[in-house]
């Protein structure tokens, strides 16, 4: 299945070049293919002897220009981390997913989104109407903790296992459209239409995206194995509009393209399909075991920030003999994580990652974060010795002092890449 999807590729690839060599509109043609797929692509063509050395040559050094694309992000939301799955739609997208949404709006008493915060925000800043709006998102504490929306405005935070906090219990919404943005892989989409199944009235619409066909060799499957699914819950068969939803690149993404070469393609290549469906019956239960598919996911990150930096990290014990002893490691070049796919085999030691897709094992993670609150410290080991009352040896100093320049230094390579979010 695996080699079918990369010869899908290679044809597609092959037919491109005949006219171009030019690495952005390569990318652009190729929609929703990632673009580290397509220049593996490129290396296999070359390599069987299907490209010659000089167009090889073109396109690499083409894939290596840096674009002079504007970036379509919209960041009014903090900056997206890849452990939470975030990404986001680009201005084009939401642009569109609100011209299609108002179609269905005008008789609509609830509207309710799943991981859809930037079309919350929209909604709650621009509808007239009485309409009640909620969001449901892990991360709606963060992505609306700023701004106060008007009464008939409603957030329900809830962790990656979608067991639901406050005072607002699901089976008392009534939805008239729903609308959906979750993780691309398929225990997301029956997990969120098991909360469709809880929330969506009897002829209410369900209203998401999916990804399109060459996103990945079993997308065909997954799309029909949903189908199946949503049948049962009482949907209509999903109706699909294909290549209509852009979504810009995040900085996660833009590190991992970076230190691959590529630095030249549209900053809204990710581009989703459109799906559609109506509720014709009620369901009385979830049919669905997704919920396991979580435990390993974003429940085990904590969250820190420096500044703007979102940093997830994981705790662990430290020795009481220890704790002025610290040790940060490089796990890869760069120390950016080389994938955005959770099907990636990375590093197990893995327990400090930075919305820059930065990754560290740190051997004390409270220390951690006593030298990020003092981050631009002169002498950060006298001013522990005073905060603290004890007597560093020169060792555990010069840990110290490491830690702080690795933390400092991505910072300020943070902050220069992604520039200023929400």
């Amino acid at each position: 299945m695996a080699n079918d999807y990369c010869e899908k590729i290679d044809e597609m690839v092959m037919e491109f070049v005949k006219n171009s060599t030019d690495f952005f509109m390569l990318v652009r043609n190729l929609k929703s293919v990632h673009p580290i797929e397509i220049q593996n692509s490129i290396y296999r063509l070359f390599e069987n002897g299907l490209l010659s050395q000089s167009q090889f040559i073109q396109i690499e050094s083409s894939a290596k220009t840096q674009t002079l694309e504007e970036d379509d992000s919209l960041k009014t939301l903090p900056v997206p981390h890849l452990v939470d799955f975030d990404w986001r739609f680009s201005r084009e997208g939401i642009k569109w997913l609100v011209k299609k949404i108002n179609t269905y709006i005008e008789t609509a008493g609830v509207i309710v989104f799943i991981g859809s915060p930037l079309l919350y925000k929209h909604y709650c800043k621009n509808l007239t109407t009485n309409t009640e709006i909620y969001l449901i998102d892990f991360n709606a504490d963060k992505h609306i903790k700023n701004e106060t929306f008007g009464v008939n405005c409603h957030i329900i935070n809830c962790n990656i296992k979608y067991e639901f906090k406050g005072n607002i219990k699901l089976e008392e919404i009534r939805a008239d459209i729903v609308v959906m943005d979750p993780p691309w892989y398929l225990e997301y989409y029956q997990r969120f239409f098991d909360i469709c199944n809880t929330i969506c009235k009897v002829d209410g619409r369900i209203l998401g995206v999916f990804p399109p066909e060459m996103t990945r060799n079993s997308i065909s499957d997954e799309k029909q194995q949903l189908s199946d699914y949503v049948r049962l819950l009482g949907f209509e068969d999903l109706v699909f509009e294909k290549h209509c939803i852009g979504y810009s690149t995040p900085p996660f993404e833009k590190n991992v393209l970076r230190v691959k070469n590529i630095n030249n393609y549209p900053n809204n290549w990710r581009i989703g399909d459109f799906f559609i469906t109506t509720r014709k019956f009620h369901c009385p239960i979830n049919l669905s075991n997704s919920s396991v598919c979580f435990s390993s996911e974003n429940t085990i990150w904590s969250e820190t920030n420096l500044g703007k930096i979102r940093i997830k990290f994981k705790q662990k014990p430290i020795d009481r003999d220890s704790i002025f002893d610290i040790k940060i490691n490089s796990l890869y070049d760069g120390d950016i994580y080389p994938s955005v796919s959770r099907r990636f085999e990375g590093h197990k030691e893995i327990n400090i990652w930075t919305c820059g897709n930065r990754v560290y094992n740190c051997s004390n993670i409270p220390l951690m974060h006593i030298i990020l609150q003092q981050i631009e410290c002169q002498d950060i080991g006298r001013s522990l010795e005073l905060d603290y009352s004890v007597n560093l040896t020169d060792w555990q100093k010069k840990g110290i002092n490491l830690a702080q320049n690795i933390l400092y230094e991505m910072k300020l390579a943070e902050e220069k890449e992604y520039g200023d979010w929400g």
